[in-house]
């Protein structure tokens, strides 16, 4: 008997659902660099200032 494999990309408003997470994650990780980046610049100059 033979064995059938279905495969059925999923979307969501119009985009595959597995490049959306993708990008979501990329866009997340990028937000977060540029996060830490700053609050490290901003501790930088607060110690600039006070000493």
């Amino acid at each position: 008997m033979p064995t059938y494999t279905v495969t059925e990309i999923v979307t969501f408003a119009g985009f595959p659902v597995g490049w959306s997470l993708v990008a979501a994650g990329v866009v997340t990780a990028l937000a977060l660099i540029v996060a830490a980046a700053s609050l490290a610049s901003a501790r930088r100059v607060r110690r600039r200032v006070r000493g």
